[in-house]
This record gives C-alpha cells, structure tokens and sequence, in this order.
C-alpha cells in the first residue's frame, strides 16, 4: 500500500501532504465530507476552510 511506505520514508509537512493528496484520490467525496465536518464540528466554525472547501467544489458539482 503506497501509504505505508509514505509512512515509513518521509516525515513532515511532505508526508502530510502526500497522504491528504492520496485520500483525496482514493475517496474525493468523504474527503471532502470530512473536510466540511471539520470545518463546523469544533465551537466556532472555521469560516475560511468552510468557505474554501464550499467555493472549490461549487465550481465543479
């Protein structure tokens, strides 16, 4: 699995970035789905990841 070998060979922002890149390719919209949930889940929404997930994908759905 391509994800645990990016586990065990890099480290880092460039480990983070590869395994978001790597969900988001597998699964685009629970990607997404989780990205929203977070956005609000917490008290007080995150406006700017909300927003920017909404206007991302409102271009494309």
């Amino acid at each position: 699995d391509i994800a645990k070998v990016i586990q065990s060979e890099f480290s880092g922002d460039i480990k983070d970035a590869y395994l978001v890149l790597i969900t988001c390719i597998r699964d685009r919209p629970s990607f997404f789905a989780e990205r929203i949930h977070k956005a609000v889940a917490r008290l007080g929404t995150n406006d700017s990841t909300l927003i920017r997930v909404i206007v991302t994908r409102s271009e494309v759905n």
